[in-house]
């Protein structure tokens, strides 16, 4: 991180490759097929950060899932920016990103979405526990090529951490998510819920590398139940973090 007319600014190169194994590779409610897949995970940020909280970001990243039969490959490149601003623990920001989805390995453009959101957060730190809980509020609009795609949310989310021996530490957290959709379908909005849970083991090899190795589930619960589905996912993750020289 270099200093420039008194904004520090940072280009950080960040990223992940899980190998996962899911109950429901197809994320449908009948058919269900299970399947190993990979995603790797590749973000590059540049950032500037003023001595009085204001913090304004760039970046561009992209995830692919890979699975083992090639039943239901797909990938996402994004482009987006976020402007926030942190009061003591307490920050709040804005965001906006581009989202360019793919079928397969890139291998044919299926939606573009323009992403509007507002959000909310304060970290809490209990040292004495070694414990780190992070709750986080979002509000947001999608707007896409495909009419039906567009939609309004909320977002909970609540994430903790917990040190228990070493390196070792302890991951847990929960998600609520509600979609309402802007296209009707037979007449009738589809509004989407997504609850969803995950627990974890994490080792932290230093210099901003850990692995780790967690169970998740997910559900969609709508207001048309042919779009309700659950699905498990299990594996390990290794990820990184690396600071790239600035002039």
């Amino acid at each position: 991180m270099t200093m420039m007319s008194g904004l520090q600014q940072s280009l950080v190169l960040d990223g992940s490759f899980g190998a996962l194994y899911t109950d429901n590779a197809l994320a449908t409610g009948t058919g269900r097929i299970d399947a190993g897949y990979g995603v790797p995970f590749l973000r590059l940020t540049y950032g500037l950060k003023s001595a009085d909280g204001w913090a304004y970001t760039i970046y561009a990243r992209n995830t692919t899932e890979s699975y083992t039969d090639r039943i239901a490959d797909n990938a996402l490149t994004t482009a987006g920016t976020t402007l926030s601003k942190t009061s003591g623990e307490l920050t709040v920001g804005a965001n906006f990103d581009t989202k360019f989805f793919f079928d397969g390995f890139y291998a044919g453009h299926s939606n573009t979405a323009y992403d509007l959101s507002a959000f909310i957060t304060q970290p809490h730190l209990f040292k004495e526990a070694g414990l780190l809980v992070v709750p986080r509020f979002t509000l947001g609009h999608r707007w896409a090529e495909i009419a039906a795609s567009e939609r309004y949310s909320i977002d909970l989310q609540l994430s903790l951490e917990k040190s228990i021996v070493g390196p070792w530490s302890v991951l847990g957290g929960g998600r609520f998510r509600i979609y309402w959709f802007q296209t009707p379908i037979v007449g009738v909005r589809p509004v989407d819920y997504y609850p969803s849970a995950s627990v974890g083991l994490k080792y932290d090899f230093g210099n901003d590398v850990t692995l780790t190795t967690s169970v998740g589930f997910l559900a969609r619960r709508s207001n048309f139940n042919v779009r309700n589905y659950e699905k498990l996912d299990i594996g390990p993750s290794v990820d990184f973090k690396y600071p790239l020289p600035l002039p």
